[in-house]
């Protein structure tokens, strides 16, 4: 059946994998982010819809929403993936860096989900994926306030899952590791390969995880497969437990 999957992030590194795979599922693909150019790139290519979107700006996010709704109808699948950090110690972090992350990353996901839900309760369909991070888990040095955010996610999509249950709406999060992105890369800066190596070396399977692999799991939570699973967060990680 052919849905309306909107996707926030949707020209990053697992934000194009997350939209072609719901696409090749036969999903109607708007592809939302702040790089209009790289969203409209992949839009012409999956023959979707591509809208700007500042997921830290209440006027940027009913904007986008409503212009995707008056071109492919209500939002049936939410695909919550525009996230951002910068590995920095907590000590070196001013406010507007602190505020920055969590707005991308936890509070933007919220204003967003809040847009879309309520037609999804009123139809009685819907699915809501967030894109979650391992450091929620485990805590990570210089990802402090990263790691606070995600954690938030979490919360909140176990939360909003007890809310809207009973309405066939389902809300999960999928949690990657070491996933091999341009902004794992950029977040290291001239760390880079030393940390991938280190990495490699500890996680059990040894290597990175790709973009499609993460977006695997987000298409299964997104389909008609998952109808019985909700308030769940699914590590992708390689096997890495620390």
């Amino acid at each position: 059946m052919q849905r309306h999957a909107f996707v926030t992030g949707g020209s990053g590194g697992i934000g194009s994998a997350i939209c072609r795979m719901l696409a090749a599922q036969g999903n109607t693909v708007t592809v939302a982010d702040l790089d209009e150019v790289g969203a409209k790139e992949l839009a012409a290519e999956l023959g979707g819809l591509a809208v700007a979107l500042d997921v830290t700006d209440g006027t940027s996010i009913k904007t986008a929403v409503a212009l995707a709704v008056a071109a492919n109808g209500p939002v049936q699948i939410l695909v919550n993936c525009a996230g951002w950090e910068r590995t920095t110690a907590l000590t070196d972090m001013d406010d507007e860096h602190i505020t920055r992350i969590i707005d991308i990353n936890l509070t933007g996901l919220i204003r967003i989900t809040r847009e879309v839900v309520a037609p999804m309760v009123a139809t009685g369909w819907g699915r809501i994926v967030n894109v979650s991070s391992d450091a929620a888990r485990s805590g990570a040095a210089t990802y402090t306030v990263y790691s606070a955010a995600k954690a938030g996610v979490n919360s909140f999509t176990k939360s909003l899952a007890h809310e809207v249950g009973y309405s066939g709406v389902t809300v999960n999060a999928m949690s990657p590791g070491a996933i091999d992105t341009p902004l794992l890369r950029s977040s290291q800066g001239e760390n880079v390969e030393f940390v991938l190596d280190y990495l490699k070396d500890n996680i059990p399977l040894g290597r990175i995880g790709t973009p499609d692999e993460a977006a695997a799991i987000v298409a299964f939570f997104a389909s008609d497969a998952a109808s019985y699973v909700t308030g769940q967060v699914l590590s992708v990680n390689g096997g890495l437990s620390r």
